[in-house]
């Protein structure tokens, strides 16, 4: 286990530290996180911080157990795409490898066999639900089940941008899937950036939406994206325990900005309560060699 010895600190050693407050000594030799971990999920969630008491905590305690459940990711897959039919000496469809009714089967079970593998072999929680494939902003109206998402994964192969902006109304989370290289070129490949992210300018030109947010063939960076949206997901809105007191490096603005955006229930525990909770808890024989044994 990893020392943290807390030395009297009554001002910030520079403008860009958090606050920190004086510290009596009483906890050296034992991590703040070991120690809060110790107590377990249980024995914090049942008691006000104000006024705890070891004894209190002690007797709330239980044997430490597997991590909570964490919320899982609902995620909406779309297939966005076109078919067209051919007409002498003129343009009759747009470039990409997905133009006729075979090809957009062919798409579909090559996206289903992706998810698929994707599914076993995320670590962790995700729910897809079924593909829709759309081919116009009416038959998006058709997607029943999009609300239950978190998130929508959009396989552009083709179709209109109004079909983004519609799903993009919903406020849900959005990845773009491309493809360049791992199947039939998509349009939005070639498009997505000048045309929709950037809507013909020089800028970005959507509300919550970058470069970022596009994959481009890989199933890594896909899995990445939905691996972030569900620790966002199982973040927003959780109670944490600020010991000291919450602090932003260099923004003393941030404290109050996580609870407004994140929706973070912060509880502060001093150190001067800490240092007494540990005090007492050394003085615990069945604590200490608890503390012990998870040390072995």
């Amino acid at each position: 286990m990893s020392t943290f010895k807390q030395e009297p600190c009554p001002q910030p050693s520079c403008s860009c530290c958090p606050h920190q407050l004086p510290g009596d000594g009483g906890f050296a030799g034992i991590t703040r996180r070991g120690f809060l971990g110790g107590l377990g999920g249980t024995a914090l969630g049942g008691l006000a911080l104000a006024g705890m008491s070891w004894p209190a905590l002690s007797a709330a305690d239980e044997p430490a157990g597997p991590c909570p459940d964490r919320k899982t990711l609902v995620v909406k897959p779309i297939f966005t795409y076109g078919t067209y039919v051919h007409r002498d000496r003129t343009s009759w469809r747009p470039w990409g490898g997905v133009e006729t009714p075979e090809h957009a089967e062919e798409e579909k079970a090559r996206i289903g066999g992706e998810i698929e593998k994707l599914v076993s072999t995320a670590d962790f929680p995700v729910k897809i639900l079924p593909l829709s494939s759309v081919r116009s902003k009416a038959e998006l109206e058709q997607v029943t089940d999009l609300k239950e998402a978190d998130a929508v994964v959009i396989y552009a192969a083709a179709a209109g941008g109004d079909i983004f902006d519609a799903i993009a109304a919903t406020g849900k989370n959005i990845i773009f899937f491309v493809r360049y290289k791992s199947g039939p070129l998509y349009l939005w490949y070639e498009i997505i950036h000048p045309r929709y992210l950037r809507a013909h300018t020089d800028h970005l030109a959507k509300e919550g939406m970058t470069y970022r947010d596009v994959v481009v063939d890989s199933q890594d960076e896909l899995l990445m994206r939905l691996r972030a949206l569900c620790g966002l997901k199982n973040t927003f809105g959780t109670k944490i325990i600020a010991v000291g007191g919450p602090s932003g490096w260099a923004h003393p603005e941030a404290p109050q900005l996580a609870k407004e955006r994140w929706q973070l229930d912060i509880h502060t525990l001093t150190y001067d309560e800490l240092g007494k909770l540990i005090q007492a808890a050394r003085q615990d024989p069945k604590a200490m060699e608890r503390a012990r044994r998870k040390t072995e």
